[in-house]
């Protein structure tokens, strides 16, 4: 698994699929039980991993920082229509 910030998109039968934020195409899939408390869809995360273990950080602050940012976004691409 690759080193970085990834968002949880998706907590399916006991399996949490999770994003790379610099390429939501790469998707990794972790036990909910490798994590330390439920982890909600949109939540942020650090990992990192050796050839033995997984460190799952959550990033409380970037997650609430998502919307704003996806906000702007849109309103940038509004103002080129």
């Amino acid at each position: 698994m690759k080193d970085g910030k990834y968002k949880v998109g998706s907590v399916e039968q006991g399996i949490v699929k999770i994003l790379l934020v610099e390429d939501e195409s790469i998707e990794e899939q972790l036990p909910a039980s490798a994590f330390p408390a439920a982890a909600p869809e949109g939540l942020v995360l650090q990992v990192t991993s050796d050839k033995e273990t997984v460190t799952i950080m959550p990033l409380f602050e970037e997650t609430q920082e998502l919307p704003k940012q996806a906000e702007k976004a849109t309103d940038e691409l509004e103002k080129h229509i």
